[in-house]
């Protein structure tokens, strides 16, 4: 709300209670009908039948996606859902360009360096990025990314594992779609963060601007 709504006409929705009760129902998906760019955020569930198909429609029609962090398995649910709900097992290859597999655990305890490809530092969603920071975020390991991927930062924890993408483009349906790895709660504090989601909404939405 504070960076959008200057210049988006914003509709918040989220899930109806926290772990357990009423976290698989996100009322107010129907706004999808007339949205320009969906910005999404979710962790491991599964949604009602009619939930999902307004997702799907909004996605499959080749609108515009920034995602963020734990959606690469948005719907890689942990047992089967329960009945009239339904899962998408196959978001982050399908949608995202990318093929979640988990994170090493001792990466939690030291967060993540990124810094920017070199080959990117053109791309509209980077002006103004700083070209290296710190995250809290613990690094997942995506790859190997789709051909269709376009990688804009990297991070590391350790030498004790590869380097891998944190934020990239990718093109689905004919769409853009915007993933970072970044997202942990701290993530929002710092500038760099603002401002590579905020100009990803202004590509996905094919604004000539950033501020």
């Amino acid at each position: 709300k504070t960076f959008l709504e200057k210049e988006y006409r914003c509709t918040l929705l989220a899930a109806t209670g926290p772990e357990g009760s009423g976290r698989d129902d996100v009322p107010g998906l129907a706004a999808l009908y007339d949205a320009d760019v969906l910005v999404f955020s979710m962790r491991r569930r599964s949604l009602p039948v009619i939930q999902m198909a307004h997702l799907e429609r909004f996605i499959r029609a080749g609108k515009p996606l920034v995602v963020l962090r734990t959606s690469a398995a948005a719907f890689q649910t942990r047992q089967d859902p329960q009945p009239g709900y339904v899962v998408w097992d196959r978001f982050d290859k399908e949608v995202l360009g990318c093929n979640y597999q988990g994170y090493n655990p001792k990466s939690r305890a030291t967060g993540c360096d990124v810094w920017m490809a070199p080959e990117a530092a053109d791309h509209p969603i980077l002006q103004g990025v700083d070209a290296k920071f710190h995250s809290p975020a613990w690094i997942y390991r995506q790859r190997p990314l789709a051909d269709t991927a376009r990688v804009l930062l990297w991070g590391r924890w350790s030498t004790e594992d590869p380097e891998e993408p944190v934020a990239w483009t990718n093109a689905h349906a004919g769409g853009r779609v915007f993933y970072t790895t970044l997202g942990h709660p701290s993530d929002f504090e710092n500038g760099a963060l603002q401002r590579l989601l905020l100009q990803a909404i202004h590509w996905g939405a094919q604004c000539e601007h950033a501020t």
